[in-house]
């Protein structure tokens, strides 16, 4: 197994400026944020305190152009094809988890929601594979028939005309993946709040999986695809690294140093990002012509943390090199003042122009 990490000193800048697309309730608590068809979609869950879940649409010059209202909370939000989004969340009534295909179709936008049933509960989602939809549940299964109690639960499951069908995978607390031609590569940790965790590569026809790693990594978190490669992009938050390993052979092929708790990642062009949740900056690595990573920038956060508490989300367009952050840290008003607005969408407008030639 081959580890590099080539630090290039003279192509790293520390730079600074971030620009304010929106500011967002105080009791923001989701991170629902993409860059795709051409505008930014911002999931945003609460105003002033009070449930009100809608996708907030701008375009390049950071115009807020629509409000596409959900029935659920927009917890997590995908790209779906070439000119629509996927968010999937909870309604409040009924108690039923939901996702909504959003699409735009020149200057409007139109949206379809699916209400999953009670006996499957959606978290994440992975992806489309063979026409249908595929989903974490944390919880598991629960028309699981079997009795052994040392069995991990049955994680994984699919939608499709005839509803939700879980897969045979017994697998732990799934926490994030996708998909990546016929296979789900899964995020997993073995229990709430442990480190141990792993990266589980499932076939969804046969319900069988392998383990990316032999042994845990520390808190793994975000994972992206690199374009154009068969590398595989994964945050080691609790060793602040990114990991790059070969979506075909499982093979690690490298350990990025990243500042501390890497959690948000994202990939276009030659380049793959990694955000750091409590430095709240992000760092830029890109490829080189032979084949190697090395530091292209390093993004800094020059907004307080009364002004921008957490950066929990990245992405980027990679038509421009713009990227984005959302910092999404619930204030309690029961038991906080909440006068601060850290809660907010971000881009890094300024360093684009680099952040693109440094990546295309």
């Amino acid at each position: 197994m081959k580890i590099i990490l080539f630090l290039s000193l003279a192509a790293v800048s520390a730079l600074a400026g971030v620009k304010t697309i929106t500011v967002l309730d105080r009791a923001e608590q989701n991170e629902a944020l993409v860059f795709h068809a051409d505008h930014l979609w911002v999931g945003q869950s609460r105003k002033d305190f009070k449930a009100d879940p809608k996708l907030l649409i701008f375009d390049r010059s950071d115009k807020k152009v629509a409000e596409v209202p959900l029935r659920h909370s927009p917890q997590y939000l995908y790209p779906y094809g070439a000119q629509s989004v996927l968010v999937v969340g909870t309604s409040i009534e009924p108690n039923l988890t939901m996702y909504t295909i959003a699409t735009r179709k020149g200057e409007s936008f139109s949206a379809r929601t699916i209400v999953i049933p009670m006996q499957a509960w959606a978290n994440r989602w992975l992806g489309t594979v063979d026409g249908k939809e595929y989903f974490t549940d944390p919880g598991g299964n629960s028309e699981d028939t079997s009795t052994d109690l040392s069995l991990a639960a049955q994680t994984i499951f699919r939608m499709d005309s005839f509803g939700p069908k879980y897969l045979s995978t017994r697998l732990r607390l799934p926490v994030g993946g996708m998909a990546i031609g016929n296979k789900l590569f899964v995020v997993q940790h073995e229990a709430i709040g442990a480190w141990q965790s792993n990266l589980a590569v499932i076939d969804p026809r046969t319900g069988q999986f392998s383990l990316a790693f032999p042994n845990y990594r520390k808190n793994l978190s975000g994972i992206a695809q690199i374009p154009g490669t068969a590398l595989v992009a994964v945050t080691e938050r609790d060793a602040n690294q990114l990991l790059l390993l070969d979506k075909n052979t499982l093979q690690l092929s490298f350990e990025l140093n990243t500042p501390a708790e890497p959690r948000g990642v994202t990939a276009f062009g030659q380049c793959a990002l990694a955000g750091s949740f409590s430095e709240r900056g992000v760092r830029v690595f890109r490829r080189t012509a032979d084949q190697k990573y090395e530091v292209a920038l390093d993004l800094a956060m020059d907004l307080s943390g009364n002004e921008f508490a957490r950066l929990f989300q990245i992405t980027a367009d990679a038509s421009t090199g713009r990227v984005y952050g959302k910092s999404n840290f619930p204030c309690n008003p029961m038991v906080e003042v909440c006068d601060r607005d850290y809660n907010r969408v971000v881009s890094w407008e300024s360093e684009s122009a680099a952040i693109l030639a440094a990546c295309h």
